[in-house]
């Protein structure tokens, strides 16, 4: 079986616990407008067109035995780390996932979810992994819809299914954006919503990446103007988990 990646890091440290591989899925259900990875969006292979003329293809078909081999050899020479899951979404490609997945059993695995996908699929590919980064945007589904093109309710719901009929820890990760994400509504349904769940390990803020309009240009797009330059968001007084909560730098 085949699957589209864009990118590869094999020695990322923003990903998970040690030094990690990261592999970056194609295709996302979300169109968040501070999207920090256009070119994740798409399955479709495109160009990213270079400041000196030039280009190269964000994405390439591989095949799961193959990219689990390279993966597997890679690993060895990590310690305390291990493989992370991204995108775009993983779980759009979820047979291929499931694969490459069982060609790396004895590697800590960690996937990044947006939960917009089939329940029984986040299950399946939950059993496999060793860790679920769970990435919330914004709970209330006409403003979800507005700023991501998806209404929030697959993601709560598939979050409680998670939650209550997987054993497979899970931290949630969401960016942490002004005004966006870190309103006084949104905090106060996302506190609310944390704090009923059972087996939360940890919340984790990301901040704004100030690069990301950079990448919009190498795609001949432009970042909405509504989260140009948008600045990281705080944590207001009031937000209070049950469990550890950090900013990520």
């Amino acid at each position: 079986m085949t699957g589209v990646i864009f990118d590869i890091h094999e020695s990322s440290l923003h990903d998970g616990n040690g030094l990690r591989i990261t592999v970056f899925f194609k295709g996302c259900p979300l169109r968040c407008r501070w999207c920090h990875s256009p070119e994740g969006q798409s399955m479709k292979i495109e160009k990213l067109f270079l400041p000196d003329g030039t280009y190269r293809m964000a994405g390439e078909f591989y095949e799961a035995k193959k990219l689990g081999k390279y993966l597997r050899e890679t690993a060895e020479l990590i310690d305390n780390g291990g493989i992370t899951f991204s995108g775009g979404e993983p779980l759009m490609q979820g047979e291929f996932l499931l694969e490459l997945l069982n060609e790396i059993p004895d590697i800590h695995t960690i996937v990044e979810t947006c939960g917009v996908c089939d329940s029984q699929l986040l299950l399946k590919v939950a059993e496999k992994v060793s860790l679920i980064h769970y990435g919330l945007k914004i709970i209330d589904s006409r403003k979800s819809e507005f700023w991501t093109g998806c209404d929030s309710k697959t993601a709560i719901d598939n979050l409680i299914a998670l939650d209550k009929q997987s054993q497979t820890p899970y931290i949630i990760r969401m960016p942490l954006l002004a005004k966006i994400i870190d309103n006084e509504n949104n905090m106060r349904d996302l506190m609310n919503l944390i704090n009923s769940l059972d087996r939360v390990q940890k919340v984790e803020f990301l901040p704004s990446n100030s690069m990301a309009s950079a990448k919009y240009a190498l795609l001949q797009k432009e970042i909405d103007p509504l989260c140009q330059n948008c600045p990281s968001g705080k944590l207001p007084d009031f937000f209070k988990l049950k469990v550890p909560c950090e900013i990520l730098s």
